[in-house]
């Protein structure tokens, strides 16, 4: 019995673990809140994360889901980080008053109007099954 008491933990210990993957994804707000909050922040490698790169990935490979998503990963990791190089650009666009004054959402699209900054608002785009930011 005291040999099946740890291989029991064990057990116990991945089970649960199994039953916490994925969760509930973001809301299309929680990731424009986010993205504010990253850019607002300085935060531009976190905020470049939550882009869209899939889809224009899909476009320039047509055999874009044929790669191993480990490859895909770090495809997408590559151009986050390019991309974040870029946000660190629009610093001053984001000053510590820009907030969200106006949220659409509709179907697989969403927009966020913004005040208080440079930029007027964020658009966004649901990727598998996750919203991604299209543009600013």
């Amino acid at each position: 019995m005291k040999r099946l008491a740890p291989l029991m933990i064990l057990i116990l210990a991945l089970s649960l673990l199994a039953g916490c993957g994925g969760g509930k994804p973001k809301s299309a707000r929680a990731v424009a809140d986010s993205y504010l909050s990253y850019m607002k922040s300085g935060k531009y490698l976190e905020a470049a994360k939550l882009w869209d790169y899939e889809t224009d990935a899909r476009k320039q490979n047509e055999d874009w889901d044929s790669i191993v998503e480990s490859q895909r990963t770090l495809i997408i990791d590559k151009l986050a980080e390019e991309k974040a190089a870029s946000l660190k650009m629009w610093e001053g666009y984001f000053p510590p008053a820009t907030k969200i004054t106006e949220f659409n959402e509709t179907g697989d699209s969403a927009h966020a109007a913004l005040d208080g900054g440079r930029v007027s608002g964020l658009d966004l785009k649901l990727v598998s099954e996750e919203w991604r930011i299209t543009g600013m």
